[in-house]
Formats: structure tokens, C-alpha cells, sequence
């Protein structure tokens, strides 16, 4: 009778287990479900307009189109094949019931999965025309006031009626904007060209005209997208030393761009026009390719380094396709020793270039600054002088960019050398400041909705390469002295946008960037990390108005993240949720050590505050763990770490879902959870250097495990 009464008891310790257990795998391995449990309840609003507003589905349009009478005053085009959210009608019908002056909205939408969860969702920006230009972002939902519908005249419509639904709702698309620039042209026909895009609500930050719906609408099948949109291009494929697989098959991408496939392309991944719209555009505001007489001035920054300039220069005149420009180039140096002095000498007479010598303290915006005031030419060139460049026509589609009205900085996708991973693909601008989204990704994978593949607007790009319109650059005063080494790049895009312009990211545009793969903020010595800081804080003392805000990232994708998901935080995710830490006052517990208990650790390390206004630095550790052979929903986990003076501390962790543990480890019982993470503030333990160890209690049984790691927690890693 005992026994049975055992037993009972471990059944239900075990039943107990596997179903918490069960529910906190639900929980952290599907964020996307925290985030819309958490943020929908705009659908419980009561709406007053749904009745001005008339469903038409996107497949309509396939081979005609007729505009009927008397239909209401907003047009709400979908696609058939997606579920509407019951709601829609009446958000859309009340936004353009408030905002007269609007004339199209879209919103954003997500996935169904075979079970009918929710995946995948698609969190769009602020109005961004190079973004339409480069691909039909406005996606499978979008609103347009009838009146501008009437506008479109039959002849027009037998222009837009050529192919499928998909690219004919993206010529309708783009003529309807078009009919607004029109419409705001023949306003401002009396105004100086600069004020004209000032006033022009096309090119408008917050388009009034135009505006994103930043909700979920519309729920599509899951792999609506072309999996073949995600290979590399045929033209990218060959000028990168990678092993990735090559595409076989061929159909027209962003521009000029050509990618290999068999399958006809979605029309949201299309070409900006059927007869190459960018270059359109180019020639019409003055750049006609080899027609042209354009004057460019590339400003290189170098010191002390004329082997690492030599490569630059060298690809810079070998490969660059100059049909239709003049380059000059200048090389600002502050002050390299002697010996290297007459090397970059030398180096000016073999590949034709200014040299320029300052002795100065370093000061990137001063000598960006000095650079673009010796060059006589009409764009300006910054580029660093560790860039490779590897494509021939690569100026030529940064400067058809450029010579936009609207446009601000143009810059280009950077690569790590000879690999396919992502350095720089645009500047966002989130809550911890401005980042690189995507850094040390594999290029070679479509990352959501072509963010490394197609033309965007973004809030900045970077200074290693960037092409601007000179007398652009002198109107927002060019680089801020006061900002030496960080962040002058990302406060003169700042300037560039508050100014009226759009910052554009070429991703069509490719170059190695030979800085060093290992470089991060893990190197930083404590003076170097206090001096960013301080100069991020002149950054936003500039720009208060941009602080935490990126109008082009939207704010329902992740500001923790680097990679572009949905903005639900787990406690492991925030820096100020840490992990209690108590004295162990007990020798270490060998005895609890048996081999079963396996223990990984990928990170330990002090995680640098981000800003002055934060309390202190944090310990940072990282890793992942489970029991050999044995039901891990059993184990109840702590980590023990020993300093070197013999104290040692107890630490709670929170669990983390690891799919990727599950995959390399099918054999094991219940390993989704095996991530764990912890965070303990710098004076919740005396300043030491840690080993590393896990207690594992078994909540079944009294059973108790122990393992050691290899890896420290190092007070001082880097001592400058």
C-alpha cells in the first residue's frame, strides 16, 4: 500500500511537471502570440464609418476593371486568398473619416500556418517611395479614397491591365501615387525646386496623403511568397567567394537587378515599372548614364594604413565603371608617420588622387568635413578606406538614387570579404540607439520581405559608403566636429531627414568591407565605451525628436533584437530583469558530479550599460543545458559560481526555448527549455573573476547533479 502510495505521488509530481512544463514551451517559443494577445484590442473599438467603405477583391483585377457608381467614398482592395480581420472595415473607414487629406493606407498583415496559428508577421514602415519603387511593400490590404480612383482614366487602365492581379494592383498602385505627385506639382508650380519636395506630399516624412495602418488586417496562407525570391542573383552570385548554392533558373529583381528562376514572380516582389522606372527617374532629374557629364568626389579618411588603401584604390580603378562620370579622389590623412607619408605619396601619382595631409588629432567628421570642402564636383563620395569595391556599376546605381530631388544619403550593402555575411544593410534607429539590424547574417538568405535584397528608406546608412548631392551636404552644415569617431554618420542622416530628405539603402549595391569580423562592443575599453556613450548623447541632444523613434522601422517589430521580429520582450530579454543571487556558504558539491549533467555555456560577460542614466553594468551568462537520458521537465536549474578568493554564489536562471537544441538532440526528452540566461547587476556580487557550474535538482525525486564549465566570468576581460 505504501508503494502504490509512491507511486501515486510520482505520477503526479511527474503529470504536474510535464504539464508546466508543456505551458512554458507554449509561452517562449512563440513571441509572436504574446505580442498580438497583448496589443489587439483595438478590435474591441467600436467603429462608426464601416458602411463608407467597399470590399473589392485584388483578384478582380485581373484582366478588367470597372469603376461603379455611386459607390462609397473608400475602396478597400484585398486579396481573396487571406482572411479578414472582422474589424477592418471599420478601422480603415474611421481613419479616412478623420484624415480628409488621406488618399491611401495599407496596413500590415501576417500568416496562417496548416493548424491556423498565427505566424510570420509583416510590420510595415512609415510612407517610403524608393521602398514602393523597389518592390509593392504596401502588401495584400490597402485603402484608396474613390475620388482618387476616378481620377484614372480608361486609357490608363488599359495601360494597368496587362498580366495578373498582382502586377496590376502594383501599376495601379504606383499611378495613383503619381496622380497625388501630380496634383501637388501643379500646386507648387509657382515654388523654388527645393521647397516643391518640401511641399510635396509625396515626398513628405508622415505622408498625410499616404499612411501606414500599423495593425494587423489580414492573415494570408502561409508561403504565399515565392521561396525562389529568396535566392541570390545571378549578378551577386559571382562576385562572392561563397559556398552557397547557386541558382539555377531567370527572372527579373529590384531595378536592373536579374535573379534565376522558372516561376513567374509575385507581384509584391516586382520591378518598380515594366521599362525600368529607377533609371526613369534617374534621367529625369540629370542623370543619364553615359550621356551624362556627372562630377563626383570620392573622400577617403586614412592613416597610417597605405596597404589597406591600396586595395581600395586599386578596386576603386580597376573595377568601377566611370561611362558618364568624372571622379576625383581625395585622400585626407591626419597625420601618418613619415616613412608611410611618402608611401601614400607614392600612392597618389600611381592611382591619381589628392592627397591631403593634416596633422591632427583624430576626428572622422573633421576630416570628412576637410575632404568634401577641397572637391569641386556636384556629388560627394565618403568612403572608408578599408572598402573593396567588387561590382562594376555600382556608382551608377548609388548616383541614379542620389540625383533625386528627395534624396538625402545613398548608401550600399557592406559584406564581410570574401564571405556572404552581412556588415551593413541601413542604420535603425531603436530604443537602445542605432544599430545595424541583421549584423553577421548570411546575405545568401532572404531575410523578411527582401530587408537585404531591395532598395529601402531608411533613417541613415553608413559613412563607409555614402553618396549625397554636395550642396545637400552643405545645407545640413555637413559632419558635426563635435562628434570625433561614433555616430557622426547617423546624425548627419538625421540632419539629411529633418531637413526633408530620404535616406536611401541601395541593397542591390554591393562592397566588402574589410573591418575585422571579430570588432565589437565586447572589445571596448571602459574610456573607449564612456566616449560613445557621450557621444550618443550629443547625437540625441541634436535630434530629440528621433530619440527611440524610427519612423521607416515600425514600432511593432523588436527593439531588443537583431533580427526583425515582433516587439514581445521575455524577462530574459530585458536588461534590467536579473536573476537572484544568494550566498552558498557550503563547500563546492562534487559529490552531485556524475557525468550526466551537461553544461554549455556560450556567453559570460559584463554587458556595458547603454546609456549614463543606467544604474550600473550587468553580468551577462548564457548557455544552454540538459540531464543525459532522462526527462529534463524534471529539473529545477541554478548556476554556482566560485571566485577566485574562494566566495561562492547562487544564482536563479530563467529559461530559454532552444529549438536549436531540440533539432541536434532528437534523442533526448524534453530539451526545448535547455536555454537558460542570467543577469545579476555589477553589486549584487563582489568584483571577481567566476568559474562556472550548474545544480540541477530533480523536483520528482531528491536526486541532485552538478557540472563544471570551462568558461569564466571575467571581471576585467579587457583591461585597456
Amino acid at each position: 500500500m505504501l508503494e502504490g502510495l509512491k507511486q501515486s505521488i510520482k505520477e503526479k509530481l511527474h503529470n504536474r511537471c510535464i504539464t508546466q512544463y508543456s505551458e512554458q514551451v507554449e509561452i517562449l517559443s512563440d513571441s509572436y502570440r504574446q505580442w498580438y494577445l497583448s496589443n489587439e484590442e483595438w478590435k474591441k473599438a467600436a467603429f462608426s464609418h464601416k458602411k463608407s467603405c467597399r470590399l473589392i477583391a485584388m483578384q478582380s483585377i485581373e484582366k478588367g476593371f470597372v469603376l461603379q457608381k455611386n459607390l462609397p467614398s473608400v475602396i478597400v482592395f484585398y486579396d481573396s486568398k487571406g482572411q479578414l480581420e472582422e474589424a477592418s472595415l471599420g478601422l480603415i473607414g474611421d481613419l479616412f473619416a478623420k484624415h480628409k487629406d488621406t488618399q491611401i493606407a495599407y496596413a500590415d498583415e501576417d500568416e496562417l500556418d496548416v493548424d491556423g496559428r498565427r505566424i510570420n508577421p509583416w510590420f510595415k514602415p512609415c510612407w517610403s517611395p524608393d521602398t514602393l519603387e523597389s518592390f509593392q511593400y504596401f502588401g495584400h490590404i490597402f485603402a484608396v479614397r474613390t475620388k482618387l480612383l476616378e481620377l484614372i482614366s480608361e486609357e490608363e487602365w488599359m495601360l494597368i491591365l496587362k498580366d495578373n492581379y498582382e502586377e496590376n494592383c502594383y501599376r495601379m498602385i504606383l499611378l495613383l501615387c503619381d496622380k497625388i505627385r501630380q496634383s501637388a506639382e501643379r500646386q507648387a508650380a509657382m515654388t523654388p525646386p527645393y521647397e516643391q519636395i518640401r511641399q510635396n506630399p509625396l515626398f513628405q516624412h508622415n505622408n498625410i496623403c499616404i499612411r501606414s495602418i500599423d495593425k494587423v488586417l489580414i492573415h494570408m496562407p502561409e508561403g504565399q511568397e515565392d521561396v525562389e525570391h529568396r535566392r541570390l542573383s545571378e549578378e551577386e552570385d559571382a562576385i562572392r567567394v561563397a559556398s552557397a548554392p547557386r541558382p539555377k533558373k531567370t527572372y527579373k529583381w529590384t531595378q536592373t537587378m536579374e535573379i534565376k528562376t522558372g516561376k513567374k514572380r509575385s507581384g509584391m516582389d516586382m520591378p518598380a515599372s515594366l521599362e525600368n522606372g529607377d533609371d526613369i527617374g534617374a534621367r529625369k532629374h540629370g542623370y543619364a548614364g553615359e550621356e551624362s557629364g556627372v562630377t563626383i568626389a570620392a573622400v577617403i579618411p586614412s592613416k597610417d594604413h597605405p596597404e589597406i588603401l591600396e586595395v581600395c584604390l586599386s578596386s576603386l580603378r580597376e573595377k568601377t565603371n566611370l561611362s558618364g562620370i568624372r571622379l576625383e579622389i581625395i585622400v585626407v590623412d591626419n597625420g601618418s608617420s613619415n616613412e608611410n607619408k611618402e608611401v601614400y605619396e607614392k600612392l597618389s601619382e600611381q592611382y591619381d588622387f589628392y592627397y591631403h595631409y593634416a596633422p591632427m588629432d583624430f576626428n572622422f567628421s573633421k576630416m570628412c568635413n576637410l575632404g568634401v570642402g577641397l572637391a569641386r564636383s556636384e556629388y560627394v563620395l565618403l568612403l572608408n578606406d578599408d572598402m573593396e569595391i567588387i561590382q562594376g556599376n555600382w556608382l551608377q546605381r548609388l548616383l541614379a538614387k542620389a540625383c533625386q530631388p528627395h534624396a538625402g544619403a545613398v548608401g550600399a550593402k557592406l559584406l564581410y570579404p570574401d564571405s556572404d555575411i552581412m556588415q551593413h544593410i541601413g542604420i535603425t534607429n531603436i530604443m537602445v540607439g542605432p544599430v545595424h539590424k541583421l549584423l553577421k547574417k548570411h546575405d545568401n538568405e532572404y531575410h523578411y520581405h527582401g530587408q537585404n535584397r531591395h532598395v529601402y528608406d531608411m533613417i541613415g546608412v553608413t559613412a563607409a559608403c555614402l553618396l549625397v548631392k554636395k550642396e545637400k551636404y552643405d545645407r545640413v552644415g555637413g559632419f558635426n566636429e563635435e562628434m570625433q569617431v561614433a555616430y557622426n554618420d547617423v546624425d548627419f542622416c538625421f540632419s539629411l531627414y529633418e531637413a526633408g530628405y530620404y535616406n536611401i539603402q541601395r541593397n542591390d549595391v554591393i562592397l566588402y568591407h574589410h573591418e575585422s569580423l571579430s570588432r565589437g562592443d565586447d572589445n571596448m575599453s571602459d574610456a573607449k565605451w564612456e566616449r560613445l556613450l557621450k557621444e550618443k548623447d550629443i547625437l540625441y541632444n541634436r535630434h530629440p525628436a528621433l530619440k527611440s523613434k524610427d519612423p521607416f522601422y515600425s514600432r511593432n517589430l523588436a527593439c531588443h533584437s537583431n533580427l526583425y521580429i515582433a516587439n514581445h520582450r521575455y524577462p530574459y530579454e530585458m536588461r534590467d530583469y536579473y536573476t537572484r543571487a544568494g550566498k552558498w556558504k557550503k563547500a563546492e558539491p562534487v559529490a552531485w558530479e556524475n557525468g550526466c549533467l551537461t553544461l554549455n555555456v556560450e556567453h559570460a560577460r559584463m554587458e556595458k550599460k547603454l546609456e549614463f542614466t543606467e544604474k550600473d553594468d550587468v553580468y551577462w551568462i548564457e548557455g544552454w543545458s540538459y540531464v543525459l537520458g532522462m526527462d529534463n521537465s524534471h529539473y529545477r536549474r541554478k548556476l554556482l559560481l566560485t571566485g577566485t578568493k574562494g566566495n561562492r554564489y547562487l544564482l536563479e536562471v530563467l529559461d530559454r526555448y532552444r529549438k536549436d537544441v531540440v533539432d541536434i538532440l532528437p534523442e533526448q526528452t524534453n530539451v526545448a527549455l535547455a536555454g537558460f540566461t542570467v543577469r545579476v547587476p555589477k553589486g549584487a556580487i563582489p568584483e571577481d573573476d567566476y568559474t562556472i557550474a550548474m545544480i540541477c535538482y530533480d523536483k520528482c525525486s531528491n536526486q541532485k547533479l552538478y557540472a563544471k564549465s570551462d568558461m569564466l566570468l571575467e571581471a576585467h576581460p579587457n583591461r585597456e
